[in-house]
């Protein structure tokens, strides 16, 4: 490789390597690197000054000593304790005293805020060093990995039928002439390859013109076109881009130390990311999917998609991208816009934070026992909900909320459930679970309520087919195995992740998009929940007199009355157990439930049902209903009404989407 030096005015501007690539909204993430990069050159002092400084700290130390500060500061505070239950004429003595002590504290206060500055300036001198030891390794690497980087370019060159030339020597010996790289360029954050392009001979200097150094056959365009920039990509296992110096007579490939080997950062912070926020979109609930390829913000709303699947395997992210979502929710919506109901299978403790939010819209769940009549009081809000905007002629929340007046608005309900995986075994109580919040994920987009479902276990009695139907923004952290990435994906995109934690597959049918989940502290959570707080609470939450989840819904999906009105209406009065299950399906009622529910009516012997006295009649292996008499009433009572109830609209629904 030829090292002739080049013009450095010639190069690309410092900031120019860095423009092209990264999204203007998150320009930011580098200029703060640079920030501390400078904070940490400014904060090294030279040997001299340092030795200076530690003489200066022990000398503040040892005066601060002999002058007994810490005594001084206890017998203030005996002093201070003493007055609390001294007489008038002892007071008078002890405040006498304290005037001259606390003297003394204040003139040795200034010789210890000094000792405090020079140690803060030693720590972050030493904090220096170390980070500049750490950045000459990292610089290393990086020059190791730069030359690795440019075997890789040439091997794509020979590779390429456009980017060289393959011809035989005088001996019959064949050659293979390939651009030749001149110069590599370290910067701080990038690494530059100059291909030479163009060359002058002696002759040529004095004329000032130029002839070609590209092998015969290859042109500058097959150098920068797309399809060369791909295949150095895909060689170097990162984002290769063209560069042209400010005289426009050099070609450079560049390649960004900043970018991970897929182009994505491979950590980003909450707080950069949420700086971003679609203000224009508040009324749709955005929420940060992370940074996408080209250091691009992606955001999601619960308009577009209104429940979301979210799985990975340990230490994949999952827990730290349900906490900045709802890190999210509660700072940038007030609880008038929207309620949290946080269901935590794990005995709370991934949401133990969370306590004592203001948009809670009821205690959080832990237990499985729970879980049933908390989506029950869902159910019959979304339902209530769905009568209120039928009345108004509204379609979904955000068309009710324009209708009405704005103490009348309701707020978007969105329910976290982590580990669903906890549900599965509890037989009638799973099935149950598994059936409304099948109907929840149905009905509750055009009520303002969202399901939002965390897995770890990726089993297919976890994910059945109805859950990954109904919630169509599907979140894949690392996956241990393709067969697992394709029990939530349909795709092995997620088991194909590099091993960085928050690395994300974000599914929308055959969309997928790959993004660095934002990294969200402790503080920051600390701090939400602090915003949280500070909200007035709304009445609901006021209103103490019922603290129960358990609404007026039966707590049975299927009950006695459901079979008998099948039999009646749809099975000419055969009491066929396994016709019945068939009709209900396995979401609604099991068929051992089924079966019971048939031997307590046998057990009867005769029931009324709708005005009728019925009798169960024996028929070979089965049983029929006979009617034995009517009960007489007045027309009037006799009339069927014309509005069914609650429950008649959710069995309806689920017997036709069973039919379905």
């Amino acid at each position: 490789m030829n090292k002739r030096e080049i013009d450095i005015d010639d190069l690309p501007k410092p900031g120019e390597p860095l423009t092209p690539d990264i999204h203007p909204q998150n320009k930011v993430l580098i200029a703060d690197e640079l920030a501390y990069r400078l904070d940490q050159v400014r904060a090294k002092m030279s040997q001299r000054d340092y030795r200076r400084a530690w003489r200066m700290y022990r000398r503040a130390w040892r005066w601060l000593r002999r002058s007994r500060y810490n005594e001084l500061v206890v017998k203030r505070w005996q002093i201070v304790e003493a007055c609390k239950t001294s007489d008038a004429h002892l007071l008078k003595v002890l405040k006498q005293r304290g005037k001259v002590v606390h003297a003394k504290i204040k003139r040795l206060d200034r010789v210890l805020k000094e000792m405090h500055d020079i140690k803060a300036r030693i720590d972050a001198h030493d904090r220096a060093l170390a980070w500049q030891a750490e950045d000459r390794q990292n610089r290393q690497a990086f020059r190791r990995e730069a030359y690795t980087w440019e075997a890789q370019i040439k091997a794509c060159f020979r590779q390429s039928a456009r980017l060289h030339h393959r011809y035989d020597d005088a001996n019959g010996r064949s050659v293979t002439k390939i651009p030749q790289i001149e110069q590599i360029v370290f910067k701080d954050d990038t690494v530059l390859y100059q291909v030479r392009t163009t060359a002058q001979g002696l002759l040529e200097r004095l004329v000032k013109k130029w002839h070609s150094s590209l092998p015969y056959n290859v042109d500058i365009t097959d150098l920068t076109c797309d399809e060369t920039l791909e295949n150095l990509s895909a060689a170097c296992n990162r984002i290769v881009t063209v560069e042209r110096s400010k005289r426009g007579t050099n070609l450079f490939y560049k390649i960004s130390r900043l970018d991970a080997p897929d182009g994505i950062p491979v950590r980003v912070l909450y707080q950069k990311v949420i700086d971003w926020y679609p203000t224009q979109d508040h009324a749709k609930t955005p929420w940060a999917a992370g940074v996408t390829t080209d250091r691009k913000a992606k955001y999601y709303d619960f308009e577009t998609q209104p429940h979301i699947l979210i799985a990975g395997s340990t230490q994949s992210g999952k827990s730290n991208h349900i906490n900045q979502m709802i890190a999210t929710f509660v700072t940038m919506n007030s609880p008038r816009e929207l309620r949290l109901f946080l269901i935590d299978l794990k005995g709370g403790i991934e949401f133990t934070h969370w306590e004592g939010i203001h948009h809670a819209l009821r205690p959080m769940v832990r237990e499985v026992k729970d879980v049933l009549p908390a989506l029950q009081y869902i159910h019959e809000i979304m339902m209530r909900r769905m009568k209120a905007f039928e009345a108004i002629k509204a379609k979904n929340l955000a068309s009710f909320n324009t209708k009405v007046r704005e103490d009348d608005r309701l707020p978007r309900i969105i329910t976290i459930i982590d580990e669903v995986a906890e549900i599965i075994g509890y037989g009638d109580t799973t099935d149950s679970i598994n059936a409304i919040l099948r109907s929840i994920a149905s009905l509750g987009r055009a009520a303002g309520i969202h399901l939002v479902m965390c897995t770890q276990d990726s089993r297919v009695d976890v994910v059945p087919g109805w859950t990954k139907t109904n919630l169509t923004l599907r979140i894949a952290g690392k996956m241990p195995s393709h067969g697992a990435s394709i029990t939530i994906l349909d795709t092995i995109s997620a088991a194909l992740l590099p091993s960085v934690a928050g690395r994300m597959v974000f599914s929308v049918g055959r969309d997928e998009t790959v993004a660095q989940s934002p990294y969200i502290s402790d503080h920051e959570i600390a701090n939400a929940v602090t915003i949280s707080r500070s909200y007035a609470l709304p009445a609901d939450v006021n209103d103490d007199s019922d603290d129960s989840l358990a609404p007026e819904l039966p707590v049975d999906k299927f009950t006695r009355d459901d079979m008998i009105e099948i039999v009646i209406n749809q099975l000419d009065m055969k009491l066929s157990p396994s016709r019945v299950h068939d009709i209900v399906t396995n979401d609604v009622a099991t068929r051992r439930k089924v079966l019971r529910m048939k031997d307590e009516i046998v057990a009867q012997g005769e029931f009324d049902y709708g005005g009728v006295r019925y009798e169960i009649k024996p028929d070979r292996n089965s049983y029929y209903l006979k009617v034995v008499d009517k009960v007489q009433v007045d027309e009037e009572t006799t009339e069927p009404t014309t509005e069914p109830t609650e429950t008649d609209e959710i069995e309806e629904f689920h017997e036709q989407e069973a039919v379905g």
